[in-house]
C-alpha cells in the first residue's frame, strides 16, 4: 500500500493541502532554487516550494518524516509533514 506525505499550503486557505507519494524515493535535497526536491527511482521529481528560501533544516524535516512514515503500520497511508521554516506555496512534480 502506498503512503503519502501531506504538506499544508500557506496563503491559500486554512485547509489547503497537497501530497506526494513516499514510495520509491531515492533522494531528498535542497535544490538551487532553495526548494526541497524529492527524486524518485523512476526519474520523477517533486518540489516543495516556498516564496522565500527553504533551508537545509527543512530537508531534514521532510526526510525524517518520510523515514518515520516508512516504519508505521501499513494501514496508515498518509502523514503530515511538520511545518517548515517558511510557508509552503506549492508541491509540484514533473
Amino acid at each position: 500500500m502506498k503512503k503519502y506525505g501531506i504538506v499544508q499550503l500557506d496563503g491559500v486557505s486554512s485547509t489547503a493541502r497537497d501530497q506526494f507519494s513516499t514510495s520509491g524515493i531515492t533522494l531528498v535535497y535542497l535544490n538551487s532554487a532553495d526548494d526541497v526536491e524529492i527524486v524518485y527511482n523512476t526519474g520523477k521529481v517533486v518540489n516543495i516550494a516556498s516564496a522565500a528560501a527553504l533551508v537545509a533544516a527543512d530537508v531534514k524535516v521532510v526526510f525524517d518524516a518520510i523515514v518515520a512514515a516508512s516504519g508505521t503500520k501499513w494501514t496508515e497511508t498518509s502523514f503530515l509533514i511538520p511545518k517548515l521554516s517558511q510557508p509552503v506555496n506549492s508541491v509540484d512534480g514533473n
